[in-house]
């Protein structure tokens, strides 16, 4: 609610009450290794197939609207964090909302040790809430939307060397 002031109140102390309220969403992507390793997260690319995606621009703090810049089609970040064995490393991108979400509309790419092969995974639209299955139709305002990403295993394949195969005369009885 709106609160004016005379001349004469402005000379004292007076309260107000502010009443915060989230006017974005969130994703919150919390990714760890299964195993110990030297793995660590590059970076973290969400994609619409529709470009409703916000990476920045204006709010109005009076009546909540949000007035993109421009809309793309991918936001990416760089965490650059490294992951391990025991911890959750949360990740987050907080955008305006998505309204009118259908399924295999959004993905999130993964970039691990500054390798360009990236790891593609499309987000659901149907999740539990409250062991509960819920259809997401859309990324609300106020909501955060949590996923996890569980590395089973490091793979190495590693160059170590060249040499001369291993000769042995073997005679055969023919």
């Amino acid at each position: 609610t709106k609160k004016s002031l005379d001349e004469d109140q402005t000379t004292n102390d007076n309260s107000v009450r502010l009443d915060f309220h989230h006017i974005m969403t969130c994703i919150e992507v919390r990714v760890n290794c299964k195993y110990e390793g030297s793995v660590r997260l590059t970076s973290m690319t969400l994609t619409d197939t529709q470009g409703r995606l916000v990476a920045s621009g204006s709010f109005n703090c009076v009546d909540g609207s949000i007035t993109p810049d421009a809309y793309t089609d991918k936001i990416k970040i760089t965490p650059g964090r490294s992951l391990n064995g025991s911890n959750w490393i949360s990740n987050y991108i907080i955008m305006p909302e998505i309204t009118d979400l259908k399924a295999e509309e959004l993905t999130l790419s993964f970039v691990f040790n500054n390798i360009q092969a990236e790891t593609s995974f499309t987000l659901p639209t149907v999740m539990k809430a409250g062991g509960v299955n819920t259809t997401i139709d859309r990324l609300a305002r106020g909501y955060k939307y949590t996923y996890n990403l569980t590395l089973d295993n490091t793979l190495k394949f590693v160059p170590v060397g060249v040499g001369e195969w291993t000769k042995e005369e073997v005679k055969l009885p023919i």
